[in-house]
């Protein structure tokens, strides 16, 4: 993971594409390009496009940005663009909003706790403070309310996206 902003690095050696499940391989590019040789599945034309692993850090992070946390805000601005930064698929939108669902505020209080005893950071701070806010959101039903739309927007592109790869899969393969 590139530090201090939650995406993958590019990959070297062996892929596997979210659509079609092709692996193949990939090398960087020239030193001057960030890009890799292959930035597409060569079976059904995916984009390559890597996430970092979803956990908790992105559901926290998914439901600061839903309840209006100015940072979050600032850096993401949409929940629609938080939520295509990192997932693929229609199965981890679900598997993110199942994340923020089961968020413990209290043990999220307490971590922020116990980051603040060993090295003070003004960025816990205001998110420990911020926290009531977030939790009574959540109890309303209201955090769930502001990501609905943009996860379904999303799940609709994903699901689009996915029938137009897999149609030049078929295509490709009945090609031989």
């Amino acid at each position: 993971m590139t530090p201090g902003t939650g995406v993958a690095e590019r990959p070297r050696g062996r892929v596997r594409c979210h659509v079609c499940g092709t692996r193949w391989s990939v090398r960087p590019g020239p030193p001057e390009s960030p890009r890799t040789e292959a930035e597409a599945c060569p079976a059904c034309d995916a984009p390559l496009k890597l996430v970092a692993p979803l956990g908790e850090g992105l559901a926290r992070g998914l439901v600061l940005l839903a309840a209006g946390f100015p940072a979050e805000q600032k850096h993401f601005r949409t929940i629609g663009r938080y939520l295509a930064e990192f997932t693929l698929t229609e199965g981890d939108i679900e598997q993110l909003l199942a994340l923020a669902a089961a968020l413990d505020y209290d043990a999220w209080a307490a971590d922020n706790a116990r980051r603040l005893r060993a090295r003070d950071s003004a960025r816990v701070r205001a998110v420990s403070r911020f926290l009531p806010r977030l939790a009574a959101l959540a109890e309303s039903g209201a955090l769930v309310q502001a990501i609905a739309p943009a996860a379904v927007r999303l799940k609709r592109r994903y699901r689009a996206e996915r029938e137009r790869h897999l149609a030049v899969f078929a295509d490709r393969k009945a090609r031989g």
